[in-house]
């Protein structure tokens, strides 16, 4: 008989749906992100230097966005989480890929985002935009008479919480 232990389950927090907000389309250096903003606490006012240090992180890596074979359009995910503020930065590339970058700020420092270099990609409640998002990019940009590009842009999640 074995006396290994058996693997522990994670202890994980009760799902309870989040407020869910269009920052409406960002235009940084040519490039349109629909942005969304996620809320785990609505007691205090979104911060507006948050938002500026989310829209400047992204301008800082234009080049990385440039290097990709890329449309100049993508969506934005900034979730202010019990953990701390996540900015999420998708863009759509050839091929119906849809690329990443991750960022973390904590709560102490919320206009100071620090690049993620763990294997992650979204939280249940971040998942939330990213399915809308590739929903509406498969519907009016993939799909044949969809639109393209400027119906893509024009269709956004409807603010709820989710």
């Amino acid at each position: 008989m074995s006396s290994a232990a058996a693997p522990r389950e994670p202890v994980e927090p009760v799902y309870m749906p989040r407020q869910m907000s269009s920052l409406g389309i960002w235009d940084i250096g040519g490039w349109r992100f629909k942005t969304y903003l996620i809320r785990a606490n609505t007691r205090w006012p979104v911060s507006d230097a948050m938002i500026a240090a989310a829209r400047m992180k992204i301008a800082a890596v234009r080049d990385s966005l440039e290097a990709t074979a890329h449309f100049n359009t993508g969506f934005v995910v900034l979730h202010e989480g019990v953990e701390g503020i996540w900015l999420l930065t998708h863009w759509w590339t050839k091929g119906g890929i849809c690329a990443e970058l991750l960022w973390h700020a904590t709560a102490d420092h919320p206009a100071t985002f620090e690049e993620v270099d763990q294997p992650l990609m979204a939280c249940v409640w971040e998942l939330v935009p990213i399915d809308f998002e590739r929903r509406a990019w498969v519907d009016t940009v993939l799909k044949p008479g969809g639109g393209g590009l400027v119906a893509y842009l024009r269709t956004t999640m409807p603010d709820g919480t989710y």
